[in-house]
């Protein structure tokens, strides 16, 4: 089972840009398919396409999430509920 916390720290720990991970929301499709969704705030102005590749690829090899939609921020959070 995975914890939304701990994908939260490995995130922060192991991306630099990441300084929040929140609004995330896990499932299974089957006991092999994971699935995800989570905004990131990111700490600078960089390619979100840099960033976004790393989080899928340590979301894969770190919790075994093949399947992730990820809503990169730059300023806060827009959602009024966004917590973990």
């Amino acid at each position: 089972n995975v914890s939304k916390s701990d994908i939260k720290q490995h995130l922060i720990d192991h991306i630099d840009t990441v300084i929040d991970v929140h609004h995330m929301h896990i499932w299974s499709l089957t006991n092999e398919i994971q699935l995800i969704t989570l905004h990131v705030q990111v700490s600078e102005v960089v390619d979100d396409t840099d960033v976004l590749k790393h989080i899928k690829t340590q979301l894969n090899l770190r919790f075994n999430i093949q399947h992730s939609t990820v809503q990169i921020e730059h300023l806060t959070c827009p959602d009024s509920d966004c917590q973990i």
